[in-house]
């Protein structure tokens, strides 16, 4: 050894970690005849590690905590890869079991097609919450707002709709369910086929049929039901409204849920009232108008924001 080796020899050897002389001397001098430009080979490496990995799955590996500290950071940052890459693939062959929500602007309805196929269409300002491949025995949807459903039949399955106080069954129609968080009613409205309705408090559920319209008031908790109802709660996924010989504060409810407007009648005489009108969306002032014809004493003035005012007497 040269007069530099030997010197860092010393100072090697001022920090004794139980080392003899002799083995210090040995260790040393084998050090010197190591590549001082050596540099592994990471990528075999990593290689080689992936296939004993794969050969050998039911064994564990021990990494000395003395080996090179660059190998060991490839090995780890390679084992994080590899579990990043089992969490994604988990994450997708769960996507059956995720929660999904749909929901509508406050300006705009929102369709969509549910995994069972059955068709929706949200109202304004409303929202859909479902798991994305069902139950085995139970399709269940909870509901903030309103939406119409066109239910895909599956006797095996039925289809429950969670919407507020109110729960809705069915295995196969079509119907309207309104229950927005801020109003005191919940409706559900029948197009066709059958649905049962329960309501908590409620002792026997509601069997409802075409044209049956269930009004629950949540402050007074009273369950109004109506048979053979025109398709007003409906209006606003139609698009049309055709009244024959209905008065006239069903007449305007309906306009209402077509337009989005408001109508306060100050006249109790109009509600004897009947009518026999045609209404389509986005002709709210034509339909005004035909009701002036029909009614020539009723008034109708604009509050502003959508409100307006009828005074007046009709069918005297």
């Amino acid at each position: 050894m040269d007069f530099k080796d030997k010197k860092n020899e010393h100072g090697w050897r001022s920090n004794p970690d139980g080392f003899s002389d002799e083995m210090f001397s040995k260790i040393w001098q084998a050090s010197g005849s190591y590549k001082e430009r050596f540099q592994p080979d990471m990528e075999a490496g990593l290689a080689s590690f992936q296939q004993r990995m794969a050969a050998e799955k039911s064994h564990a590996l021990i990494v000395p905590i003395q080996r090179q500290r660059k190998i060991w950071l490839r090995v780890a940052a390679g084992l994080a890869v590899l579990a990043i890459g089992i969490l994604v693939f988990k994450g997708q062959i769960g996507t059956k079991d995720d929660l999904y929500t749909l929901a509508s602007t406050p300006d705009g309805t929102l369709e969509h097609s549910l995994p069972d196929g059955t068709q929706i269409e949200l109202n304004h300002s409303s929202e859909l919450s479902f798991i994305a491949g069902f139950d085995a025995k139970e399709r269940n949807v909870k509901l903030n707002g309103e939406a119409f459903f066109d239910v895909k039949r599956d006797e095996t399955r039925p289809f429950i709709i969670e919407a507020g106080e109110a729960k809705v069954t069915v295995l196969g129609t079509s119907f309207n369910v309104r229950a927005y968080p801020n109003e005191e009613i919940i409706e559900v409205f029948v197009v066709s086929g059958k649905v049962q309705v329960e309501i908590q408090g409620a002792k026997q559920p509601k069997i409802l049929n075409k044209g049956d319209l269930l009004r629950f008031n949540k402050k007074a908790l009273k369950i109004e039901l109506a048979t053979d109802q025109v398709g007003a709660p409906v209006a606003w996924h139609t698009g049309i409204l055709s009244f024959k010989g209905q008065p006239i504060p069903t007449i305007l409810d309906g306009m209402e849920r077509l337009y989005g407007v408001k109508f306060d009648l100050k006249t109790s005489q109009a509600t004897n009232c009947l009518q026999t009108l045609t209404v389509q969306e986005g002709e709210l002032q034509e339909a005004i108008q035909a009701l002036k014809l029909s009614c020539p004493k009723m008034k109708f003035e604009e509050a502003g924001n959508g409100n307006y005012t009828v005074e007046g007497a009709c069918c005297e």
